[in-house]
């Protein structure tokens, strides 16, 4: 049996280092520095920025916004060294999966029981659709400040 590095299911470990955007005024429901650094440990594990929003409590528009802030130079950066880890590690389980296969059990009228292992089609289809890694379906391009804008 493999074993790759440990399993970091919250992205305490994985999640790059950034420089908070600065905020004119703390909101204790804006985006605060804990805030931001949670989105950027979810989006290093999920790949996803419209989930790594609902973990934080925060809207995708609002997150675009805060990419466009001024100072925001090392969150954009973070947040796309995030989104290309993120989509991989997805895309590297669901490749595992589609290749290793799975196993289906049919149950039959009668009784009967059919136990086949096979590639799971409908994780090929989704992973054939995925957006590269580093590539945001709602902008287009790679993960860096300058091509998300």
């Amino acid at each position: 049996m493999e074993h790759g590095p440990p399993h970091d299911p919250h992205g305490d470990n994985i999640a790059p280092a950034f420089t908070p955007v600065p905020m004119q005024r703390r909101r204790h429901d804006g985006w605060t520095p804990e805030r931001q650094l949670a989105f950027i440990r979810v989006l290093s594990v999920t790949g996803q920025v419209a989930e790594a929003c609902r973990a934080v409590g925060m809207s995708r528009k609002s997150a675009y916004k805060l990419l466009d802030r001024q100072g925001s130079e090392s969150f954009a950066a973070a947040w796309g060294s995030a989104l290309r880890s993120g989509q991989q590690r997805m895309l590297d389980q669901l490749m595992e999966r589609a290749v290793k296969g799975v196993t289906t059990i049919i149950v039959r009228r009668g009784g009967a029981v059919e136990i086949g292992h096979g590639p799971d089609g409908r994780l090929m289809a989704g992973f054939l659709k995925a957006p590269r890694p580093g590539e945001d379906r709602f902008r287009g391009g790679s993960g860096s400040k300058g091509d998300i804008r």
